[in-house]
C-alpha cells in the first residue's frame, strides 16, 4: 500500500496517524526499498540484532549511532564518559540557573508560546552550556535550527547541503580555536583531546560527535520540553501531584514522552533478507524505526494513550534499546527533570490558552506551536 506518504501530509498529527497505519491488516510501505516498523516487538527485534539491522544508513559519517560493531564499540567506550554520574551532578546547578532563568523570562502578553519562549531556548542555552560555547553562538544556532527544519520538511536537498556547509564552517571556527589555545576548559576541547584506538580524532570525526549532540538533540529536546508543558497543562491534578511528589518526576516525565515522542523516527538499512513483522525484506532495503508507534502499541502498553504509574519502565523505547541506546540519556533525564521541577516549583498552575496547539509536521515531534496563560501574571510560588 503505497500511500504512507500522502497520508502523513495531510495528516495535522503524525502520533495518531502512526496509531492508525500500525493497525492497518495491510502492511504499509512507501516504496520497495523503504520499510517502516510499527509494532513493539518488530521495531525490539530490529533493535537488538545490529548485525542484520545496519545503522549504517548514510553516506556521511555519523559518530557513534552511524556505525556498527566492531567500529562502534571504541568510538562509545570514548563518549560514555562524558555523561556519567559524576559529571551530570557537576553540571546540575548549570542546568537548575538557565531552567530558572529561561522559565522567569517571559513577554506581559497574557498567553506565551511554549516553544518560542521556553523549549527552544532552553534547550540552545543548555547545550550550549555543556559544549562550553559562547552566548554569540547561540542566535545562529537558533536560527540554523529552524533553516534546517524548513529544508527538511520541503525534501530541499540543495538548500540542506548548505546549511550542512554553514554548521560545519562554524564548528571548525569553534574546534580551531581550542586546538591553538590551552585557555579553553569545556567539553568541546576534552573532544578535541580525544583518542580512539590510540591515535587522536581527526576534525571531520570531531564536527561529526558535534553535530549529533547539538544539531541531532537541540530539536529533541526542545519537543521533549513542548509536549511535556502541553501534557501538565492538559492534566491539572499531575501538576497538583508532582508538586508534591517530586520523586515521581522522572517517571511521569518517561511516560508522558512515551505517549507522545519528542523523536518520531530513527532509519536502519537491512544487510541480508530478512522475515519480520509477517514480511519479507530484501538486502539493503531501508527500515524506518517508528518510535511513537511502538511505545504507543497496545499489545504491550495497555490503554497506550493514558498516562499510568504502573507501566514497566523497561518496556518503554523512548531511549532506544540494544548498543545504540542514547548515549545522551543521563544528560537528557537531568535537563527534562530539572525543567518540570523548576517550572512546577515556580508557577502554582500551568493552563492551556484556547488556542489550539499546532502539531510539527513530520519528521519533527512534538508542536510546532503550543500556547498557554502566562503564568507570571499570576503569583509565583518563590
Amino acid at each position: 500500500m503505497d500511500k504512507k506518504a500522502d497520508f502523513l501530509k495531510n495528516h495535522a498529527d503524525p502520533v495518531t496517524c502512526f496509531d492508525q497505519l500500525r493497525e492497518q491488516p495491510c502492511p504499509v510501505q512507501v516504496n520497495n526499498q523503504h520499510w517502516p516498523l510499527m509494532r513493539h516487538q518488530d521495531v525490539v527485534t530490529a533493535l537488538l540484532d545490529p548485525d542484520t539491522f545496519s545503522n549504517q544508513v548514510s553516506s556521511h559519517l555519523h559518530i557513534p549511532n552511524g556505525m556498527d560493531p566492531p567500529k562502534h564499540g571504541p568510538y562509545r567506550a570514548t563518549l560514555d564518559p562524558f555523561f556519567t554520574a559524576e559529571r551530570m551532578a557537576e553540571f546540575q546547578p548549570i542546568a537548575t540557573a538557565i531552567a530558572r532563568n529561561v522559565l522567569s523570562t517571559l513577554p506581559r502578553a497574557s498567553n506565551v508560546d511554549v516553544m518560542k519562549c521556553w523549549a527552544t531556548p532552553y534547550a540552545v542555552q543548555i547545550l550550549a552550556a555543556f559544549m562550553g560555547w559562547p552566548r554569540r553562538y547561540q542566535r545562529p544556532l537558533v536560527d540554523w535550527i529552524k533553516a534546517q527544519q524548513r529544508a527538511t520538511h520541503d525534501q530541499d536537498r540543495r538548500a540542506l547541503q548548505r546549511l550542512a556547509n554553514t554548521f560545519d564552517s562554524t564548528i571548525r571556527e569553534i574546534i580551531g580555536l581550542r586546538k591553538n589555545s590551552g585557555h579553553y576548559q569545556d567539553v568541546t576541547a576534552e573532544l578535541c583531546q580525544l583518542k580512539v584506538n590510540g591515535r587522536p580524532l581527526d576534525d571531520e570525526e570531531i564536527i561529526s560527535i558535534i553535530r549529533n549532540w547539538t544539531v541531532g538533540e537541540l530539536g529533541t529536546i526542545a519537543a521533549a520540553m513542548g509536549s511535556l508543558v502541553v501534557f501538565l497543562a492538559k492534566h491539572p491534578n499531575l501538576q497538583t501531584m508532582l508538586r508534591s511528589r517530586t520523586d515521581l518526576i522522572d517517571y511521569s516525565v518517561d511516560e508522558i514522552l512515551r505517549i507522545d515522542a519528542p523523536l518520531l523516527s530513527q532509519r536502519r538499512r537491512t544487510t541480508c533478507p530478512v522475515h519480520i513483522g509477517g514480511d519479507d525484506l530484501d538486502q539493503d532495503t531501508e527500515v524506518t524505526i517508528l518510535w511513537s508507534a511502538a511505545n504507543r502499541d497496545p499489545r504491550v502498553f495497555q490503554q497506550p494513550t493514558q498516562f499510568r504509574f504502573d507501566r514497566e519502565p523497561e518496556l518503554s523505547l523512548l531511549y532506544g534499546k540494544g548498543i545504540h541506546r542514547c548515549p545522551g540519556e543521563p544528560f537528557a533525564r537531568l535537563v527534562m527533570n530539572t525543567f518540570v521541577q523548576e517550572m512546577l516549583s515556580m508557577y502554582p498552575a500551568i493552563d492551556l490558552a484556547v488556542t489550539k496547539p499546532l502539531r510539527a509536521k513530520f519528521p519533527s515531534g512534538g508542536y510546532e506551536k503550543a500556547y498557554i496563560h502566562n503564568p507570571s501574571l499570576k503569583k509565583r510560588r518563590r
